[in-house]
């Protein structure tokens, strides 16, 4: 019987797969919620950027922006 001696994680695809002794890897079934967790965290990541990007942008454009002169008539 061979015993599991580690993990290994893959990240594209994401895959959490399990090493044996002869270094035999499968995928491992009891971490499958890891694989879903990893795409999860970097959606989110991705959408926090985003939003922190159009926040600054609208934020610099604030900044910018200069009245016009008043005409005198």
């Amino acid at each position: 019987m061979e015993q599991i001696v580690g993990h290994r994680a893959s990240y594209l695809p994401p895959a959490f797969d399990c090493v044996l002794e002869d270094g035999t890897v499968y995928p491992s079934s009891e971490y499958g919620w890891l694989n879903g967790l990893a795409v999860t965290c970097a959606v989110a990541c991705a959408l926090l950027a985003a939003g922190t990007r159009c926040v600054t942008r609208r934020r610099t454009t604030r900044q910018v922006r200069v009245p016009e002169p008043e005409t005198s008539g």
